[in-house]
């Protein structure tokens, strides 16, 4: 006999996941000619660039606030 647990969380309950499923397991749909073909994906390489492009783009952001806290 196979038991269903479901437990509700504060941010959302069992019956928005049951109603959730049906959208997950559609976006896995796909046509067999999809299946072979080549997937784009950023290199590592990108991804690193990517974050240190914004980790410096937020220093030049948040410098002057900080700055301007410390001399007021």
């Amino acid at each position: 006999m196979l038991m269903e647990l479901f437990i509700d969380l504060e941010e959302i309950t069992s019956i928005d996941v049951e109603k959730f499923v049906p959208y997950v397991l559609g976006d896995m749909e796909y046509d067999k000619d999809l299946l072979n073909e080549k997937l784009n994906v950023f290199t590592n390489n990108q991804i690193i660039g990517y974050i240190e492009t914004s980790v410096d783009l937020g220093k030049l952001i948040i410098k002057p606030i900080l700055t301007k806290q410390v001399i007021n």
